[in-house]
């Protein structure tokens, strides 16, 4: 069965001589584990951070094949800080996230992410308020967020 989706590369690692192993953040499927055969010189050439279109054949336990992969429109490179901060999230996303368990409002959150540090330029503050904001939907999304009222339903200042 042909699956489709957009997508985020969060990971990758070399798989034989050609091939690769893909950890990807997808808005309907949430974290996918798939191979893409003779990915090593086609991912070389797409820019990192960016929104991919992705089609893959499911296995028949978990993961599947990659059979297309293009960017959906270019994206300028994140640099520096803004850069080691998207490292983060990946990393984060990738280590946390259950395979094939949708997370629709993460990977908006993650598209939002990678928009404010693209346009945050050199100035820290911005991607740091953009990391924590992150952060912060992130725990809401896995249960672990802190009480925003008293006991009494009064917000917490």
């Amino acid at each position: 069965m042909l699956l489709q989706d957009k997508a985020y590369l969060l990971f990758s690692r070399p798989q034989g001589e050609t091939s690769l192993w893909l950890s990807l953040l997808t808005e309907r499927y949430g974290r996918l584990q798939l191979t893409f055969k003779g990915g090593q010189k086609k991912l070389a050439s797409m820019p990192t951070f960016s929104e991919l279109a992705i089609a893959w054949r499911a296995g028949k336990q978990s993961g599947g094949w990659v059979t297309q992969c293009e960017t959906l429109a270019y994206q300028m490179p994140l640099q520096g800080m803004a850069n080691w901060s998207g490292l983060y999230a990946n990393e984060l996303l990738h280590r946390s996230l259950l395979v094939e368990q949708p997370v629709p409002a993460l990977f908006a959150a993650y598209q939002q992410l990678m928009d404010l540090l693209r346009s945050s330029g050199t100035e820290r503050s911005q991607m740091a308020w953009a990391l924590r904001r992150f952060e912060w939907l992130f725990i809401a999304e896995m249960g672990y967020a802190l009480p925003q009222q008293t006991r009494e339903h009064q917000p917490l200042l």
